[in-house]
């Protein structure tokens, strides 16, 4: 298993604004997608654009990256997906 930390959406958000502290060293190891990118650009604005985040769990899977996200409703529901909350 590697070290790297995949991050959602709400996670580079919160940090953006100063809610969210992350050390140094984790910060280091933090990984997105384009995907995660697009929806802090552009925001998710309905229940369509949630849609991502299967493409964001799928990323974690074939990558096997562990999963920073406060949304573990979105994500506990799928096998081999480990979440840090």
């Amino acid at each position: 298993m590697n070290n790297l930390i995949f991050v959602d959406t709400c996670i580079v958000i919160d940090y953006i604004n100063g809610r969210v502290q992350i050390e140094h060293s984790e910060l280091e190891r933090c990984c997105f997608s384009s995907i995660v990118d697009m929806e802090v650009l552009a925001g998710v604005k309905n229940k369509r654009d949630l849609n991502t985040d299967a493409i964001i769990a799928a990323t974690c899977l074939v990558y096997d990256l562990p999963l920073r996200t406060h949304n573990k409703k979105d994500f506990k529901f799928i096998d081999g997906l480990e979440l840090i909350v």
